[in-house]
């Protein structure tokens, strides 16, 4: 029906997994850091994952998404790849996977909120944090402290924002939390518009799981640096 199309659409258009030089920007944080697993949370059409697992540092790529038809082109994608990635059918709400990875790239889509809020309140990483939930808190933030758990001591994790969740009153609990933990490395303003057909605003944020935490956050502003394209800015 119309609904579902429209909202293909959107999981597809407003996915960092679905950009390609966001791809690119992510591999190329990676490579800068030790770890030999990466997961792909909202994976997308598994560009990403057909990329970084082509490199000789990673031995293990694996890929979550909630999507049916996105799910049936990474598993031909991962086919084809000379790379080892497995692609998982679940949300990234879900309990933490069993063996967990060095690099997470968290690519939930942005501004998706359709039946997210019934399944967050359901799972475990709801009862483990340590403030109350609210409903209008981001479903991009929940993924991220999900995935978080994911992670090796030592691991790093890239995710793109929209940057409301960065001052809204509704996620402020959220942010105290990485912040006083020292998980975030640093932040990076996007250009807007990098999403075809919206001027949405976001950025990216790098965070660290280790045993000195960052003391400082790094602020990175790149909004002039881009180039236009017809329907977005790459």
């Amino acid at each position: 029906n119309f609904e579902g199309f429209a909202i293909e659409s959107f999981i597809r258009e407003y996915s960092g997994a679905n950009v390609p030089w966001l791809n690119d920007l992510a591999v190329a944080i990676f490579c800068c850091h030790e770890g030999k697993s990466v997961l792909n949370a909202g994976c997308g059409t598994g560009d990403f994952l057909t990329k970084i697992s082509n490199r000789d540092s990673i031995n293990k790529a694996i890929g979550y998404t909630f999507n049916q038809d996105e799910y049936k082109i990474c598993q031909i994608k991962s086919f084809f790849s000379d790379g080892d990635i497995t692609i998982c059918l679940q949300n990234t709400f879900s309990s933490v996977f069993d063996n967990k990875v060095d690099k997470i790239y968290c690519s939930y889509p942005l501004m998706f909120n359709k039946d997210r809020e019934q399944e967050i309140e359901k799972e475990s990483i709801i009862r483990s944090l340590s403030f109350a939930y609210k409903k209008k808190m981001s479903p991009n933030f929940f993924s991220l402290m999900n995935m978080l758990e994911s992670m090796n001591e030592n691991g790093v994790m890239v995710t793109v924002v929209p940057d409301g969740v960065l001052f809204n009153v509704n996620c402020m609990e959220m942010r105290k939390y990485l912040v006083d933990n020292g998980y975030i490395k640093a932040i990076i303003t996007l250009p807007g518009g990098i999403f075809p057909g919206t001027p949405i605003s976001s950025s990216m944020l790098i965070i660290e799981k280790v045993k000195e935490n960052n003391k400082v956050v790094k602020m990175i502003n790149a909004e002039e640096i881009y180039q236009q394209m017809r329907r977005y800015r790459m």
